[in-house]
């Protein structure tokens, strides 16, 4: 059955390379066949059992009946005679189209036992657990489930998507390996691998649009796009460049379809998050942050100053994609469920690093479900409103939720291989090569750490550091260090249960070794100068701290001393006057020179007490406004810091 499927997908490839027509047009030779295998001339056609065999035999088990029901249509009169209603009857012999497909059949049966020779022997050779993968057979099935899981096609089941588990990781990772082999020697496996992935980007197409028989025709320029947050950061270039060339490729084939490109405002937050959650992890080696990683910046060793200059026009930048920054729409009680309920699917059946993130994706596919405003096209070209993400559980999910509600419209969320699928037949002539860019893509990323990988990784590191197994200074490394992020793939070969505190402790010497090992003839300086450049980081940090705080001393010291000279000096200017103003009194009274100079003196006295009673108050006023002063200082500077740093935190040091 599962050789079956490769070679469908291999022979619809061949056909779609050479007519390039109605994609329906594209399945007639196989419901030729089975009407020939099933039925004599004259005979009345056996429609169900013609679709048990349709089905059975080239594994397209998601067509409609009512598809096939539009193709038995076209095969009348010339070939087929209907009599009333749903009946058939064979009226031209189906035989030479029976020879001339299988043997283009045998060609394609031949080119996939090659394919799964070649990967059973690849994976015989790598994998430690020969249980998974016993015989071809059992690796054809492997590899149709790779392409499933990893989002190349949901032909065969989407189910599929829900038996993603962390033990199958190896598989995968050996899997992706192998394409990845075969691709950089270009050899025929890799032809014909290719082949199949093509033919399952017909099929898909073929799936999601089974009744609309002009896919290759109608444009999209009624069609808005909401793409989701790791598609555009893929777009930007800020992980794998694989990443980048299939997004941009597909931005660029919508483009080209007149479908207008948006993204909510609140996606635009979550990139602007995302970056931020990056700046602090590299502004602070001691702190982990493996779901931050962007790979693209890794790989040029950002700086949050690199990071702050881009963020300055990081709108500038996703508006050069085409794309356009959206305000979600408001919904309410009208979008026909209840939000509460989808919200707890979403969150009970997907795993998500940030609470942020489950908001985002809710809060998009609803405002999909707001803007379309009850709309019910069954075609993806009328349904207005489509939400674009990389994400092929959420997809899976939401759409499952929502069609119980609403099935006679086209979903509202899509996975963006899915509309590639049907964009790249739209776009073939310019976009021949998106299937192998998308092909690569996916195998590249199932060789990189998984999040959960990275976790663990993590974890395992901060246990060996607090029970002395590695230094603080090494823990920072092997936290950050894109090398050891790729030392730990190749040590693990993508099953976490291999993971163990060697595995940790054994990256720790090749990174040593990658800095001061004798096969590079490098000296412990350069690996030493390494960990000093991170300790030299903090020590500018710390110096920046000192500076903040000198300042805020030197200021307020300033200030107190002004304010001091400047009040006591006014009080002592108003003593004189009142003094002088009694003075002058006693001098113009009717000659008692005694009983004045005694008033005099008395008021003076107690002019004195008062200024000496209120002594501290004054004081006090003045050290208030210098503090005030000071820290108004101490604030831009701190910021001056900051754009330079990162948020600044004494914690860090302790």
């Amino acid at each position: 059955m599962n050789e079956n499927v490769l070679i469908s997908t291999a022979i619809m490839s061949a056909l779609w390379e050479k007519k390039q027509k109605d994609t329906l047009d594209l399945l007639l030779p196989f419901l030729k066949y089975a009407i020939g295998k099933t039925t004599q001339v004259g005979s009345l056609v056996d429609v169900e059992k013609t679709i048990d065999v349709f089905r059975s035999e080239f594994g397209y088990d998601t067509i409609p009946d009512h598809v096939i029901t539009i193709m038995l249509k076209r095969l009348s009169p010339s070939i087929l005679s209907k009599k009333q209603k749903s009946n058939y009857r064979l009226v031209a012999s189906l035989d030479e189209d029976i020879r001339t497909f299988e043997k283009r059949r045998a060609l394609y049966r031949e080119q996939s036992r090659k394919v799964g020779e070649s990967l059973f022997q690849f994976l015989s050779d790598n994998l430690s657990d020969k249980r998974k993968v016993d015989d071809v057979d059992s690796a054809l099935t492997a590899l149709i489930d790779f392409f499933a899981v990893r989002g190349i096609c949901i032909v065969r089941n989407a189910s599929l998507l829900s038996l993603i588990k962390n033990k199958d990781g190896k598989l995968d990772y050996c899997i992706a390996r192998f394409i990845l082999n075969e691709y950089n020697r270009s050899s025929e496996i890799f032809d014909y691998i290719l082949d199949m992935v093509k033919g399952f980007f017909v099929s898909t197409a073929i799936s999601l649009q089974p009744h609309n028989t002009a896919i290759t025709q109608a444009k999209f320029k009624n069609l808005r796009c909401y793409i989701d947050t790791r598609i555009i950061i893929d777009a930007l270039g800020l992980h794998l460049p694989e990443a980048q060339r299939a997004a941009l490729e597909l931005l660029t084939m919508l483009k080209k379809q007149k479908a207008s490109l948006h993204c909510f405002e609140h996606t635009y937050l979550e990139i602007t998050d995302i970056i931020n959650a990056y700046k602090k992890g590299i502004s602070n080696p001691y702190y982990s942050y493996a779901h931050l990683t962007l790979e693209a910046w890794d790989m040029l060793n950002y700086k949050p100053i690199d990071v702050d200059r881009y963020q300055l026009c990081l709108k500038n930048k996703i508006e050069a994609l085409g794309i356009t920054i959206d305000e979600r729409p408001e919904f309410d009680d009208s979008i026909g469920f209840d939000r509460c309920e989808f919200e707890k699917i979403i969150t009970t059946n997907m795993k998500y690093n940030r609470t942020e993130a489950i908001s985002a994706d809710v809060n998009s596919i609803l405002s999909i479900v707001a803007l379309r405003n009850g709309s019910h096209a069954m075609e993806i070209e009328k349904c207005g409103f489509l939400f674009v993400t990389s994400n092929q559980r959420l997809t899976c999910v939401a759409n499952q939720f929502l069609q119980a509600y609403n099935s006679k419209h086209f979903v509202p969320i899509i996975a963006d291989i899915d509309l590639a699928s049907i964009v790249w037949l739209k776009s073939y002539s310019t976009h021949p090569n998106y299937p192998q860019n998308k092909l690569l893509e996916n195998a590249l990323l199932a060789v990189e750490p998984t999040q959960s990988l990275l976790d663990l990784f993590f974890e395992t590191v901060d246990k060996i550091k607090a029970e002395g197994g590695v230094t603080e200074d090494e823990a920072a490394i092997l936290r950050n260090d894109l090398f050891c992020k790729r030392e730990l793939v190749n040590a693990v070969q993508g099953d976490e249960n291999a993971l163990t505190e060697n595995v940790v402790l054994t990256i720790r010497d090749k990174l040593k070794n990658k800095y001061v090992g004798d096969i590079q003839s490098e000296s412990l300086s350069n690996y030493n100068k390494y960990i000093d450049e991170r300790n030299a980081r903090l020590k500018s940090i710390q110096k920046a701290i000192d500076e903040i705080e000198c300042l805020g001393k030197d200021v307020e010291g300033k200030v107190n001393r002004r304010l001091s000279i400047f009040v006591w000096g006014i009080i002592l200017i108003l003593v004189c006057a009142c003094m002088a103003f009694l003075t002058l009194g006693v001098v113009l009274d009717s000659g008692f020179v005694v009983p004045g100079v005694t008033s005099l003196i008395i008021s003076g006295v107690g002019m004195y007490d008062m200024v000496i009673n209120r002594k501290k108050w004054i004081k006090s006023l003045i050290s208030r406004q210098a503090k005030k002063v000071a820290a108004k200082k101490m604030d831009v500077k701190k910021s001056d810091y900051e754009r330079i740093f990162g948020e600044l935190n004494i914690d860090w040091f302790e």
